[in-house]
């Protein structure tokens, strides 16, 4: 090969892009000093000479990093490696070309994680209310995996805003999304999560209409590009109190003294009992 040629090595189709795992390459010492590796597409990485002619007689290693596998058999896969005369990867003038097969991979299957607590702070059915959802993981999360909280009832898709004590969101957009699957419709939060390390608290804060009166008990599922690697059932969590009775302006009293302008004032708030067990909401106060 001459000093101006260059050494491509493609990935399989399956293999996720190599931007996106942030992959890096890097050469052994026997490569002559100023021969440099590179990536210049999503499955292909290219190895130039810069000058320098390569020993025939010698063998050469270059190792990759922050490759992830793919959870399939390989079998019917395998890398191209070509050398050529010019360093133009889109004008090739090949000396050779060959495959050679990917590596043994064991299919991994889906794993369940040890903790995932339910915590609604109000039981009122058809209400909404704050939902804290608490996970500890066995396996490294990726990042940007999509988590999915599965529902058992079916509330309104409705676009929000999620919250994490413990930093864990890749992005604090959530959505209540429902999805068809032939007759049957699911409906799951959905929000995204950080690069998150095994047995670390995920915590997240989310808005969620409560179902009707029941003992309920949810499906998280944590999955990258489509493929599932984490499912775990929540524990059991009740809505048995009555729907919210709304109280209305003129059910409310609100009293304040002083009533001199800028100055500090107490300010004193008087509803009604609510009827029965139920619990009231205030849908409005101008202060």
């Amino acid at each position: 090969m001459p000093k101006n040629g260059l050494i491509s090595v493609e990935f399989p189709s399956v293999y996720d892009s190599l931007y996106t795992l942030n992959s890096q390459c890097v050469l052994s010492s026997a490569f002559p000093c100023g021969t440099y590796c590179e990536i210049v597409n999503s499955k292909m990485l290219i190895i130039r000479p810069n000058g320098n002619l390569l020993s025939p007689s010698l063998a050469y290693q270059f190792l990759m990093t922050n490759i992830t596998n793919p959870n399939l058999k390989l079998s019917t896969y395998s890398f191209v490696i070509t050398t050529q005369f010019n360093d133009n990867i889109y004008y090739k003038l090949l000396i050779s070309r060959s495959s050679f097969a990917c590596p043994e991979i064991s299919v991994i299957s889906v794993k369940t994680c040890t903790t995932f607590e339910v915590i609604i702070g109000a039981q009122n059915a058809f209400f909404e209310t704050v939902y804290e959802i608490s996970l500890i993981c066995p396996s490294y999360i990726k990042e940007a995996s999509e988590l999915q909280i599965f529902l058992n009832w079916n509330p309104d898709p409705v676009q929000g805003v999620c919250t994490s004590g413990t930093d864990s969101l890749y992005s604090y957009q959530c959505a209540v999304t429902q999805q068809y699957q032939g007759a049957i419709q699911y409906t799951y939060l959905s929000s995204y999560l950080k690069a998150i390390s095994p047995q670390k608290l995920i915590s997240i804060k989310a808005k969620i209409k409560n179902g009707r009166i029941g003992t309920y008990s949810l499906v998280a599922n944590v999955s990258y590009k489509g493929f599932t690697y984490l499912s775990t059932n929540s524990n059991r969590f009740f809505i048995n109190s009555d729907t919210v009775q709304n109280l209305s302006n003129t059910q409310m009293t609100l009293k304040n003294y002083p009533i001199n302008r800028a100055e500090n004032a107490i300010y004193t708030l008087t509803i009604p009992k609510p009827a029965g067990n139920s619990v009231s909401s205030i849908s409005d106060i101008n202060i």
